[in-house]
């Protein structure tokens, strides 16, 4: 499903129950800087990051909430210019962080940021 301008939380949109659903397959394949993956609630998930190096960044875990909608491109703005939209699903720090491509409520802006 595209992305919408039109906000929806977690527990409401199709592409957040879907990454919900496989929170239990995660958790058994936790993939490089991911130490673990919670379901919080219906739609919502909390994987906890951890950087490569003991130090700066490294020195602690980081949780990372994904589930409701993205603030990506209109479907019909990505439409007329070419391309997909982008940000389908919201990710978002759930704690205060300072890096580049990452605004001062901890959302994730996908262009600068991945």
């Amino acid at each position: 499903k595209a992305a919408s301008s039109v906000f929806q939380l977690p527990h409401e949109h199709e592409l957040s129950l879907q990454i919900a659903a496989q929170c239990d397959s995660l958790q058994a394949n936790l993939p490089k800087g991911v130490v673990a993956c919670h379901l919080l609630n219906c739609g919502l998930v909390e994987l906890l990051l951890h950087a490569g190096s003991a130090s700066g960044y490294g020195a602690r875990t980081w949780p990372f909430l994904v589930g409701g909608a993205g603030v990506g491109d209109d479907p019909v703005f990505a439409a007329k210019f070419g391309g997909a939209p982008r940000s389908p699903v919201s990710v978002r720090f759930g704690v205060p962080v300072s890096i580049f491509g990452v605004d001062d409520a901890g959302f994730c802006d996908t262009a600068i940021f991945w």
